[in-house]
């Protein structure tokens, strides 16, 4: 097995970088995987550059670190929402962590809070927001027993998008952050199935 480096990671040499599996939510990327599985052709990912080596899981050492697919929350955006619940027994899965699907729960959840409390319940026969892209960052784990603070954000107002963020933390931890994401916002008329242009009371409250 490779020595530990530092952040618990192995170094191996670069030109042994394969591919690191990862759980594949999008459709159009399930369909080029297995594209590759019925040709038998697979790509080798990139790995991240670590003195020369690319890196490995000190626990997985057969499992290597691709290049970071890691969205950083932008520093301009506009606080709107708090929402504090606790952890779920639930919640948790085998590992005896909250489950990775969850915090897009959680993020969910906050969303749709503020949606209601500005006045906007979901109308399938009028217009409201659709999600076109989500993601999370894991920092460290939340597990049972917990109180969770998370905030939500809102930034970058277009003609009929805007963005909204989130940050998870336990409250009897203030300002670690545990996971944090976003998600980009389409303002959608139903019937329709189409995008339309941010009704003005939406845009003045996320400008």
């Amino acid at each position: 097995m490779p020595d530990p480096g530092p952040n618990g990671l192995a170094t191996v040499p670069w030109n042994h970088a394969s591919l690191c599996g990862r759980f594949i939510a999008s459709e159009a990327l399930f369909a080029l995987l297995y594209s590759f599985f019925r040709s038998g052709h697979w790509p080798v990912a990139r790995a991240r550059a670590v003195g020369g080596h690319g890196t490995v899981h000190r626990w997985h050492p057969r499992i290597h670190q691709g290049t970071p697919m890691k969205i950083d929350l932008p520093e301009r955006k506009k606080l709107v929402h708090e929402m504090r619940f606790p952890v779920r027994w639930g919640d948790m899965d085998a590992m005896g962590h909250v489950n990775n699907t969850v915090y897009f729960r959680y993020l969910e959840t906050a969303r749709i809070d503020w949606m209601v409390a500005m006045g906007c319940r979901p109308d399938p026969d009028g217009q409201g927001p659709v999600i076109a892209h989500a993601f999370c960052n894991f920092y460290h784990q939340l597990e049972y027993p917990a109180d969770v603070l998370l905030r939500m954000y809102v930034s970058d107002p277009g003609r009929t998008t805007f963005e909204t963020w989130g940050t998870m933390e336990r409250q009897s931890q203030p300002g670690v952050i545990c996971a944090a994401g976003g998600a980009t916002t389409i303002w959608v008329d139903f019937r329709q199935s189409k995008a339309v242009p941010l009704p003005d009371w939406m845009r003045a409250l996320v400008e």
